[in-house]
């Protein structure tokens, strides 16, 4: 359904578990993020109207989609490969592609916590540590499906650092919602 509403009115898409914590006025309206594990990521992207990529995105799905492919196997790795086809295999560095008219953003901005490690953004640590890992981040991921299960440690977490800074105000109420 995202990509549907972004293909015909263009704009941008994150997931519910990320918090954008920078200006992103700038950004190019064709953009995706390197996730940092070779494939591209679907939790944050932003087209304009009409945009070549996500048609053949969406007939991608559409040739593809049956039962066992209906989540996981539509998502990132789909992305990635439609992407390749557009840039004739360029790869999917972090740059500009002019003939796809498409950015890959460095996974710093979008992931500035790897997928792999994303347990860790539910340990506690000095505000230098989380100060440093967000240093050229636009927009945290949580990683919902992958955290689910973590164990919170007591102390300053992510949501921590994240929520008295940029989530003042539904950070005030995380006691009262029982969210921790």
């Amino acid at each position: 359904m995202r990509l549907l509403v972004v293909y015909k009115y263009g704009g941008w898409y994150s997931d519910l578990d990320t918090v954008t914590i920078n200006n992103t006025n700038y950004i190019n309206w064709n953009i995706l993020a390197n996730t940092g594990n070779d494939h591209l990521g679907n939790a944050n992207f932003g087209f304009k109207a009409n945009s070549e990529y996500i048609a053949k995105y969406l007939q991608a799905c559409a040739d593809r989609y049956t039962i066992t492919t209906a989540w996981n196997g539509l998502g990132p790795m789909l992305m990635t490969e439609v992407l390749l086809n557009m840039t004739i295999d360029q790869g999917i560095a972090p740059t500009y592609y002019p003939g796809s008219k498409i950015e890959v953003a460095d996974p710093k901005r979008f992931f500035p916590i790897h997928p792999m490690e994303a347990s860790i953004a539910f340990t506690s640590q000095e505000d230098s540590f989380w100060q440093e890992k967000l240093t050229k981040a636009e927009i945290i991921h949580f990683f919902n499906l992958i955290t689910e299960s973590v164990k919170v440690s007591p102390g300053n977490i992510l949501y921590d650092y994240v929520g008295r800074r940029y989530c003042p105000n539904t950070y005030s109420i995380k006691g009262n919602l029982n969210l921790l």
